[in-house]
């Protein structure tokens, strides 16, 4: 964990279901970077940083109170 936040990093905008999945893992807007990606076969990259604890239980307590 080199990086001491998780970021995002999209070079084809944010679409509906990005938006979506940051939502789930508890991301802000300020882990999203736009930024061309380095390979064409790839739209997205997510770097887990050192904040992985935090998020982890962020996502467990919102799916702990979502409905089935």
């Amino acid at each position: 964990f080199h990086y001491p936040k998780t970021i995002v990093r999209t070079s084809g905008g944010v679409p509906v279901a990005l938006e979506e999945a940051m939502d789930r893992l508890g991301l802000s807007k300020d882990a999203l970077e736009e930024t061309p990606v380095q390979s064409s076969s790839v739209d997205v990259v997510v770097i887990v940083g050192r904040d992985y604890s935090r998020l982890k239980e962020l996502f467990r307590e919102r799916n702990r109170h979502r409905p089935q």
